[in-house]
C-alpha cells in the first residue's frame, strides 16, 4: 500500500470514528489512543453505549438518506425535547438544518423526561420540550423513530431548511420520574 493511500485511510477512519466502534481504529494506532479519540466523539461515557449509539446514528442516517423530500403547504407544529442550553440557543441563534422534531404535536402536558428519552430514542435525558411552528416552504423527510423503545413513532426531521428564531413559539420544562429536576 502506498503511504499517501494509507494516510487517506487513516484520515478517513479519523473521520468514521463517532460513526462506527473504535475496532477498525486499533489496527492502525495504539488501543490506548484509538479509545481516547473515540471518547472525545462520543457524548456517552462507556465504550458499549457509544456503540449502540453509533450504530442507532448509523441506522437514522441511512433511512434519512432514502427518505422523500416534501415541502410544507401550510404551517405545522411540532415538538422538540432537548435541553434547556440547547432552547436558549434556538431563542438566539434559530434551529439550524437536520433537526429531528415530534411527527405530532399533541396539547397537554410533556411526557416525562424518560418517557421522552425512551420513546424517541434520545441519546440525552432532556429537560424541556420545546413548541417550533414550521412555516410553509419548509423541506422536510418524514420517518420513524429508529432508536426508541416503543417501534413506529414518527418523526420529522428539517432538510436544508434552517429555521429563524421566530420559528419557537415556546417551551415547557420536563418533568423527571423520579422527582428529580
Amino acid at each position: 500500500m502506498s503511504h499517501k493511500r494509507f494516510l487517506i485511510l487513516a484520515f478517513v477512519a479519523l473521520l468514521l470514528a463517532p460513526v462506527m466502534h473504535a475496532g477498525p481504529l486499533n489496527r492502525v494506532i495504539s488501543p490506548r489512543a484509538s479509545s481516547r479519540l473515540f471518547g472525545r466523539f462520543s457524548s456517552v461515557g462507556t465504550r458499549s453505549d457509544s456503540r449502540t449509539i453509533a450504530r442507532i446514528l448509523a441506522r437514522d442516517h441511512a433511512r434519512d438518506v432514502k427518505a422523500a423530500i416534501r415541502v410544507l403547504e401550510r404551517p405545522r407544529t411540532v415538538h422538540r425535547y432537548t435541553t434547556i442550553d440547547e432552547v436558549k440557543k434556538y431563542l438566539r441563534q434559530g434551529i439550524p438544518s437536520g433537526v429531528h422534531f415530534t411527527a405530532r404535536a399533541n396539547p397537554g402536558r410533556p411526557l416525562s423526561a424518560e418517557r421522552a428519552a425512551a420513546r424517541y430514542g434520545l441519546p440525552k435525558t432532556p429537560s424541556a420540550r420545546v413548541k417550533i411552528e414550521l412555516p410553509p416552504g419548509t423541506r422536510i423527510k418524514s420517518g420513524k423513530v429508529v432508536g426508541g423503545h416503543f417501534p413506529g413513532y414518527g418523526e420529522v426531521k428539517t432538510y436544508r431548511s434552517p429555521l429563524a428564531p421566530s420559528a419557537v413559539k415556546g417551551f415547557t420544562r420536563v418533568a423527571w420520574s423520579s422527582g428529580r429536576r
